[in-house]
């Protein structure tokens, strides 16, 4: 265990840390070992600073309010994994609203006073009137410098509440914050039908401009299963979507999760292991063991290959889990409730995957509608994806003409049309990559709450349109 402690770059992690770090040393005392030289970083004290006022800072409220569900508060495993959950939520957070980036910024965070600032710094007066312009919708914003250079931007559900909460309420800040402040001599806005459309806006300015007060995103925070489309397919876990005719499962929040399917079907089916080309090798170890069928040597038919990589992609997304809720059963019988609870969370996980086989430019699992209840009023937003990409979002009332529904399915239709005489291009750009991941861990959070009507070649506009009024219909009746 002590191997644990002495990582490089280690940092001590615990909710009010202070008594977790005394107690572990004073296990290693008992031990006859030397104490801890770690420096230590506190989810309490950082859930003090950046969560709402109303939410209650313990473990079990904060992973609550992140969407996590520990089965056992105060049990030693869960309240570790709803700890690390919470903090992975946290970090995200103290990117995106307190512009902290790095491990000496984070430490600083977590020990400065928790204050208000009651007044604008006067810098703020050259920006006054457009503040005062700033609407209560969705919508991106980009504040500059007095040579016009994109400083940072950002988006929200309320500009109006953000950008205000940004420059004037803040209940801490990090030291980046008061220079972006300080710099800023211009702001500019654009509103949007929706939040999704706000995020996307505000990403596509990062890449494009990589402002000095943003992180770049990062489109490896998601992994898939890569099944690829060789004349005998590989299995492996990927972070890119690719329009090179693979099948994509996922995507997974769980990088673990994803490798630890791979490994579980590796075990179980006769799929080839190797990523490269296939070449007869004289030594193979999986060959020997009987664990692949050797494609490279020609031992077996394509026919059986496929059956057996058919079953693969049913226990990916059936098989699975049917084992983890027979292993989760087990483990409850036998009173293991940690144990259990860890599993759990992995079900949880795998409930949001998706299977994306990838066929063409045009792919149809990254083809569909998506309708999600407004979080704050009795509205929806329709979301229209092509290519895994929003090209249309609608807010939807009682009052909303349907006609306005069809009229955008058709669009789409009548560009899809165009779109399929076009070549294929081999992958998507890195804008392109970020916005899809994006979309997906939006859509993730929102869990049973999003309903998907899929579409692909050959379906009718007018089924899609019927399908999409008697969703929407149903919602405003219930």
């Amino acid at each position: 265990m002590r191997k644990y402690f002495e990582l490089p770059n280690a940092v001590f992690v615990g909710h009010a840390v202070a008594f977790d770090y005394s107690f572990v040393n004073l296990e290693f005392e008992h031990a006859k070992m030397p104490p801890l030289n770690l420096p230590t970083l506190d989810t309490l004290k950082l859930a003090q600073r950046i969560l709402p006022d109303d939410v209650k800072k313990n473990v079990g409220a904060m992973a609550k309010y992140f969407g996590f569900y520990p089965v056992n508060v105060h049990r030693a495993f869960d309240d570790a994994l709803a700890t690390a959950y919470s903090l992975i939520e946290m970090l995200d957070r103290l990117h995106s609203d307190n512009l902290i980036y790095d491990y000496e910024e984070l430490m600083r965070f977590q020990d400065n006073k928790i204050y208000s600032i009651k007044q604008r710094l006067k810098k703020i007066e050259h920006i006054k009137p457009q503040f005062q312009e700033l609407p209560e919708t969705p919508g991106s914003f980009n504040l500059f410098d007095e040579n016009e250079a994109l400083l940072y931007s950002g988006y929200a559900k309320n500009l109006k509440n953000k950008v205000s909460n940004l420059f004037a309420k803040s209940k801490v800040h990090s030291q980046a914050l008061p220079q972006l402040i300080a710099n800023t001599r211009l702001l500019k806005f654009q509103k949007s039908n929706s939040e999704l459309s706000a995020i996307l806006q505000s990403i596509e300015d990062v890449i494009a401009n990589k402002p000095i007060y943003n992180a770049i995103p990062n489109s490896a925070n998601y992994s898939f299963i890569k099944i690829t489309n060789n004349e005998f397919p590989a299995v492996y876990r990927c972070v890119k979507l690719q329009n090179d005719g693979a099948d994509y499962i996922g995507p997974f929040s769980n990088k673990f999760l994803a490798d630890d399917i791979i490994l579980k079907i590796q075990k179980k089916f006769r799929i080839r292991k190797c990523r490269n080309d296939l070449a007869y090798s004289q030594y193979c170890l999986y060959r020997d063991s009987n664990e692949c069928f050797n494609p490279c040597g020609k031992d077996v038919s394509k026919n059986l290959y496929y059956e057996e990589l058919g079953q693969l992609k049913q226990y990916i997304l059936n098989g699975h889990e049917s084992s983890l809720i027979n292993k989760i059963n087990k483990l409850s019988s036998k009173m293991k409730f940690e144990a259990a609870a860890f599993l759990r969370n992995q079900l949880y996980d795998l409930k949001k995957v998706e299977f994306n086989p990838s066929k063409a430019l045009i792919n149809e699992s990254l083809n569909y509608v998506a309708i999600v209840p407004h979080s704050s009023s009795l509205a929806l937003y329709l979301y229209i994806i092509k290519n895994g990409l929003l090209t249309e979002d609608i807010l939807i009332t009682p009052e909303t003409d349907q006609s306005i529904i069809y009229d955008a399915l058709n669009t789409y239709d009548q560009n899809k049309k165009k779109a399929t005489k076009k070549a294929d291009k081999k992958e998507f750009t890195k804008s392109e990559i970020s916005q899809q991941q994006l979309i997906k861990k939006y859509l993730t959070t929102k869990n049973g709450d999003v309903n998907r009507i899929s579409i692909s070649n050959g379906t009718n506009l007018l089924d899609i349109f019927e399908e999409c009024i008697t969703l929407i219909d149903n919602y405003f009746v219930t």
